[in-house]
């Protein structure tokens, strides 16, 4: 939480738990019009998710939202939906990788499943689609997340052997390493899923060996509904990448920002803003380091605070 602003220039948001109503795939009247209204003021926005490029997108054009940027994976990526590129890729070692889902294998009925920058024509029908990134899952990561799943997926029997095959990759160079130097990678993991058929994702996070939370530990494992683990590079964030957005391509401090969040991957995020909102039905955790509660996701919390700071009435 930096020094606090009248009138921010940017607004940072997550979606779920945050924006979206609690199972919705699409904005809020009263929230779209929130969102239109400071954008008509020149103020950027920013959508901020450990949500895949793909599935922001799909929320954006169902609600007919045109944010600045996305901050795509819990931060592994920066997106600019208007020139379609990746400006920022942060990828996962792959045998940081590999030890981790060696681990989590001795939970049984686990499912993994991971998201991998590639460089895709920009120009092809299928990328258009994919947006540069591939996602590949294990049969029972589908099975549990069928319902769900509504892009093109690629299965594997072994996710130890998949890593096989980025490692590969890697080796030749083609797939390179981002943890030490990330600035101009474009390929890689950017997040590993882990489901169980049993267990909530908060159950699943008690059961992570304590050393993934260490200091030198090679991954960051959050989450950010009931049903998955999220698995990103070590020290990869919302926050940090924000942190990123704003010096290096908008030159906007952080004074002069507002963020909303509502779970544990937003802690950073909210830190970091100058002004740092919690929702209602955020975890305890979460509103102990906001500057402001608002109302919950339901009740549209986040247009609620909008109107207020930027003396705009809501019309139905």
């Amino acid at each position: 939480m930096g020094s606090k602003t009248n009138t921010p220039k940017l607004v940072v948001i997550d979606l779920d738990g945050t924006l979206l109503h609690d199972g919705a795939s699409i904005i809020s009247a009263r929230s779209s019009a929130a969102l239109a209204h400071i954008q008509s003021k020149g103020i950027k926005l920013i959508f901020a998710s450990g949500r895949s490029i793909r599935s922001i997108n799909k929320v954006c054009r169902l609600s007919a939202i045109s944010p600045n940027l996305y901050i795509a994976y819990n931060g592994a990526i920066v997106y600019d939906p208007f020139s379609r590129k990746k400006l920022k890729v942060n990828t996962l070692n792959v045998s940081a990788a590999r030890e981790f889902i060696f681990e989590m294998l001795k939970v049984d009925g686990s499912g993994f499943a991971t998201e991998v920058a590639v460089n895709a024509d920009q120009n092809s029908p299928k990328s258009s689609d994919e947006e540069g990134t591939k996602f590949s899952a294990d049969s029972t990561f589908i099975e549990i997340r069928k319902k769900h799943i509504y892009y093109e997926v690629d299965e594997f029997s072994d996710p130890l052997e998949l890593l096989n095959d980025l490692e590969a990759l890697e080796a030749s160079n083609t797939f390179r390493n981002s943890i030490n130097d990330n600035t101009n990678v474009t390929e890689g993991i950017t997040k590993i899923l882990v489901v169980n058929k049993t267990l909530s994702s908060s159950q699943l996070f008690d059961l992570v060996p304590k050393s993934f939370f260490s200091d030198d530990s090679p991954v960051t494992v959050v989450y950010s509904n009931s049903f998955q683990l999220e698995v990103s590079a070590r020290g990869i964030c919302k926050g940090n990448t924000l942190k990123w957005v704003c010096d290096s391509i908008l030159g906007i401090s952080s004074a002069d920002v507002i963020a909303f969040g509502d779970m544990l991957n937003d802690v950073e995020m909210l830190q970091y803003a100058g002004i740092g909102v919690a929702m209602g039905n955020a975890m305890n955790e979460v509103k102990k380091t906001a500057d402001r509660i608002t109302l919950s996701n339901d009740e549209d919390g986040v247009a609620v605070e909008l109107e207020s700071i930027f003396d705009f009435k809501f019309t139905s």
